[in-house]
């Protein structure tokens, strides 16, 4: 921001955050970084996204809540008490455009609660009801869920199809002219090209690196995963 004007932080001026985050440290005893990122209708983060919230927490922050995919995602914590929630999903934000997606009419709202020695999550589901017009409260969505380092790894390859999926489905919505009934080689071309809408290469909507992990799906190794509900969740949208 300037003294004339709102403004926010690039997410990938990492230099200009460390030292936003080690300001607020020096005076706060929490640090919370509220985060516009992540793709659109992805259920669970892309790698390059978790890694992102990842080093905010290294370099010093607290928590980071996090939206814009639309959806809601899961949560994650940590054992030193830090922790991500991947995406909040829609609260009042409601179009033809999202309702051509799943989920997009089920959200979260997140309350942190702080005291001198821990911070604690409590987390309530909300529902847009469509025709009426309003929002109601509702059970938490199934995705939304504690998912730690091992049940992603897992479970990364399965959120990635669905995130190739529901991609396509938007981009079939936008321009059904080229993109409905496309061959594998318009969409290929989609894919690997470097003009998806908000790309930006290796840190958002670079498709050529969620394809090939999408492609691992198949090896079935998600299966292993215990979160049933996550694992029908996800499957949902494929």
């Amino acid at each position: 921001a300037t003294e004339t004007g709102p403004g926010v932080f690039p997410w990938n001026d990492m230099d200009l955050i460390a030292r936003r985050i080690a300001e607020i440290k020096a005076k706060c005893r929490w640090c919370v970084i509220v985060a516009h990122g992540g793709e659109e209708f992805t259920c669970m983060p892309n790698p390059y996204t978790r890694d992102r919230y990842l080093k905010f927490l290294e370099l010093g922050a607290d928590a980071v809540i996090a939206h814009h995919p639309h959806v809601p995602n899961n949560y994650e914590t940590f054992d030193d008490g830090k922790l991500i929630v991947y995406s909040l999903g829609n609260f009042v934000f409601d179009t033809d455009y999202q309702r051509s997606h799943e989920y997009t009419d089920r959200a979260v709202l997140a309350k942190l609660l702080f005291t001198e020695e821990k911070m604690e999550l409590q987390a309530l589901g909300i529902r847009i009801v469509r025709g009426e017009e309003r929002v109601a409260a509702d059970e938490l969505p199934d995705i939304f869920t504690d998912v730690r380092a091992e049940d992603y790894e897992l479970l990364a390859p399965l959120a990635a199809k669905a995130h190739i999926a529901e991609d396509m489905r938007k981009m079939v919505y936008w321009k059904p002219e080229i993109y409905k009934d496309a061959s594998e080689e318009v969409w290929h071309d989609y894919f690997f090209g470097e003009d998806t809408d908000g790309y930006c290469k290796g840190e958002h909507m670079d498709l050529s690196l969620i394809v090939p992990l999408a492609e691992k799906a198949e090896a079935g190794e998600w299966k292993k995963c215990g979160l049933g509900k996550v694992k029908e969740y996800i499957l949902k949208l494929i």
